[in-house]
């Protein structure tokens, strides 16, 4: 979970070098993405389930980096580390997802803050 919440950061980090409004857009879906893991998906967890409205802001992210169009050389590096960026976000987050379904340890909850 530490390395997702270090994905979301580093996309938000490197979006702050993208022109408006696509910096504003990734920022915000980052934040918001990182708002409803907290607020809604963690206590969902607990249940075994997982919040859609969390999974269609990690999609609508993937998207918004994909749509923008570089257009100097250093655009295209921030957009290839944003990429990066989403792809790790994707794969940790499925990584989480997948321990849903598992009863998580007791220590772990403990950890979360939950």
């Amino acid at each position: 979970m530490q390395s997702e919440a270090a994905d979301v950061e580093e996309v938000y980090r490197n979006a702050q070098e993208l022109p408006e409004p696509n910096r504003h857009q990734i920022q915000g879906l980052a934040v918001s993405y990182a708002r409803v893991v907290v607020e809604e998906e963690w206590p969902l967890m607990r249940q075994g389930k997982t919040s859609p409205h969390a999974d269609d802001l990690a999609d609508e992210l993937h998207r918004s980096i994909l749509l923008f169009k570089p257009t100097t050389s250093t655009q295209q590096t921030i957009y290839d580390q944003l990429l990066e960026n989403a792809d790790d976000l994707g794969e940790d987050r499925e990584a989480r997802v997948l321990y849903v379904g598992q009863r998580l340890p007791s220590l772990l909850w403990a950890a979360l803050g939950a």
